[in-house]
């Protein structure tokens, strides 16, 4: 269950930085793709990062309004976490 209501639109990471920045090929379906990264997100990097943050970040991101500090958190720390985390949920819905 997404915490925002507008949560299952919000990814913190797009298909082409998993693709770029990770071991997954290009040839993975974006069907198969966007859920693990929302799943990604909703049980971990909220685990991470504490419900209030994950949700004004989602909140910054709809509204177009992140400031310098969340951006530098998003491109240093939580990008990484996400490929990371992504790759090492995909292979459960490959197989």
């Amino acid at each position: 269950m997404p915490i925002n209501a507008s949560s299952s639109k919000v990814q913190f990471i797009s298909e082409e930085q998993i693709k770029s920045q990770g071991l997954v090929n290009e040839n993975v379906d974006s069907k198969i793709l966007e859920p693990i990264i929302v799943l990604t997100q909703e049980t971990e990097l909220n685990r991470i990062l504490g419900t209030a943050l994950y949700v004004h970040l989602q909140n910054s991101i709809i509204s177009g309004s992140l400031n310098s500090d969340e951006t530098f958190l998003l491109d240093s720390y939580i990008n990484p976490v996400m490929v990371w985390g992504v790759m090492r949920n995909l292979p459960t819905f490959l197989s």
